[in-house]
């Protein structure tokens, strides 16, 4: 076990509880137990003279940060309504993407159907098209939850925090709307859950003031009775060239960006009509919904948002190569520039 010594603004301590392989979130933790620091309000600094360590990674090992025993600690506490360091904030800006007009389409990028999907999604867009990260991603839940069990109480984990930690360490138990809750917290990132069955958008994490915003897809399945492939979600990216190759894929947004939004949305209404038409127990639906028919994995804790209440256009044309809804009188796409060939 390492032994650090942690020194914040009004007390300090030793943290003998870690390991090597523990992570930098773990440690963020032990501080906040032993110190009283909020973990999500900590700036630590390090060596001599002092330099500020990079926690913006709370999976990153102990020994890859280049922490040893011995070393000591400086914490300083930050606000926490920043949502993020100033040190950090240009890294962060780095990363987060803005779309330009007439440039690439959203895309799905599919997550393996195997019981982690939500945790592999996750992985995918708050980690830089991170993937084989779901049991790090349910390690990072289940430290989260033991870290404050006055926030995650059994009113919200519908079960004791001590079990809670345990079950969603489980790669059979599926995530939902309380991992979600959770992530958007920890990643300090608006989540947008897309569901292109019901045309449903719960956002997660809006009111919390943070800077970026990352999209996923949720699918319920077949329809309401219709067997088929279970509940699943999916990363939802934006593609300059919409090419299969992943590499260049833009998975952050910056949460001003109401472009991408609605870029996003597009593309979710466009794969709302496709399923509609091909699955005679789904609605076609005229407008962004609130509610949706149908029993959810969990109960959402998200903030359901209308698109503007306006209803879909009925006299348009769907672009083949973008899939974005243009006006009947528009000759080329509006987002692709691509020709109306109808």
């Amino acid at each position: 076990m390492l032994r650090l010594q942690v020194r914040g603004p009004s007390s300090r301590s030793v943290i003998s509880s870690l390991s090597g392989q523990s992570s930098i979130h773990e440690l963020s933790v032990a501080i906040e137990h032993a110190i009283g620091v909020p973990a999500n309000e900590q700036r630590l600094l390090i060596g001599f003279p002092p330099k500020q360590l990079d926690i913006s990674n709370g999976l990153l090992t102990l020994e890859q940060a280049g922490i040893k025993s011995g070393d000591s600690l400086i914490v300083e506490k930050i606000s926490a309504v920043r949502g993020i360091t100033k040190a950090s904030a240009e890294e962060t800006q780095s990363i987060i993407f803005t779309i330009s007009k007439n440039q690439g389409l959203f895309v799905q990028r599919h997550m393996p159907p195997d019981n982690s999907c939500l945790f592999h999604s996750i992985a995918y867009v708050c980690m830089n098209r991170t993937r084989d990260a779901a049991a790090a991603m349910r390690k990072l839940i289940s430290d989260t939850v033991a870290s404050d069990s006055r926030t995650y109480n059994e009113a919200l984990l519908d079960q004791p925090n001590r079990a809670y930690q345990s079950w969603i360490m489980n790669p059979n138990v599926w995530g939902g709307a309380i991992e979600l809750y959770i992530f958007a917290r920890s990643f300090q990132t608006e989540i947008v859950a897309f569901d292109p069955d019901y045309l449903r958008e719960d956002v997660f994490g809006q009111e919390c003031g943070f800077q970026k915003r990352v999209f996923l897809l949720y699918t319920a399945g077949n329809g309401q009775g219709q067997g088929g492939h279970s509940a699943h979600y999916d990363a939802l990216v934006f593609s300059q060239s919409g090419a299969s190759s992943e590499s260049n894929d833009k998975v952050i947004f910056n949460v001003s960006d109401a472009y991408a939004w609605e870029r996003a949305r597009q593309f979710i209404e466009s794969l709302h009509k496709n399923r509609v038409a091909k699955n005679s127990s789904l609605t076609l639906c005229k407008q962004w919904r609130r509610t949706q028919t149908g029993e959810a994995t969990k109960a959402s804790v998200g903030q359901s948002l209308l698109s503007g209440g306006t209803p879909l256009p009925s006299d348009v044309w769907n672009c083949s190569r973008c899939t974005f809804d243009n006006k009947r009188s528009d000759t080329v796409c509006t987002m692709c520039g691509a020709p109306n060939s109808r």
